[in-house]
């Protein structure tokens, strides 16, 4: 019993350094699209938070979304690869000082960010269905109108099914049992099952 004690309490000590250590920022969307043809007419914004050699997207909290994390490549310290809202094989690249954020799609997409105060209504990513919605910015006051588009969401690539088990409710390891992953619904927890996992604006004049 004593060793169980003295083991939560390690591991108590140890999660206090890394929430202590994590930093949270937000990043407010600048442009994105293809290189040469990035549009600047856009709004919204993700939370970003750092624990250690790893990022996150996350909440205004710093509570993760869901989405994964990325790891810091050795070779280059402001480089981080993984999974995130786009996909896995993501790729965020930070200015030195954390101010700017590129983020590389899978698809080709590139986004690029700049670090800001979050506005008070936004509580977790723009990108996520049904968060609150960042403010709506014109672009130098030329009347365009604002378009929501939707965002194929990067983990079931679209197709709305549980990545762990295929749409299937059940993963076989040994013998079949209830997908943890979806909790045997069968639908991808990102986006619900609808295959959008958010929206970003855009202005058409």
């Amino acid at each position: 019993m004593m060793r169980i004690k003295l083991l939560l309490l390690g591991l108590w000590i140890v999660w206090g350094m890394v929430s202590v250590n994590a930093q949270t920022h937000y990043y407010k969307l600048n442009s994105y699209g293809k290189n040469g043809t990035e549009n600047t007419n856009v709004s919204g914004g993700q939370f970003i938070t750092f624990q250690a050699a790893i990022c996150m997207e996350t909440d205004r909290t710093g509570v993760s979304i869901g989405t994964g994390y990325l790891t810091r490549k050795n070779n280059a310290p402001n480089t981080y690869v993984g999974s995130a809202n786009w996909g896995s094989g993501t790729k965020f690249v930070f200015s030195s000082d954390k101010s700017t954020l590129t983020v590389y799609a899978p698809n080709g997409n590139i986004f690029r960010y700049t670090r800001a105060t979050a506005p008070s209504n936004v509580k977790t990513c723009s990108l996520l269905k049904g968060s609150s919605p960042a403010p709506v910015i014109s672009s130098g006051g030329t009347g365009g109108t604002p378009v929501r588009k939707p965002q194929t969401c990067g983990i079931c690539s679209g197709s709305g099914k549980c990545s762990s088990c295929y749409g299937r409710g059940i993963s076989s390891f040994g013998h079949a049992h209830v997908c943890g992953a979806c909790g045997g619904t069968g639908r991808c927890g990102t986006c619900s099952g609808s295959g959008i996992s958010g929206y970003i604006t855009e202005y058409v004049y």
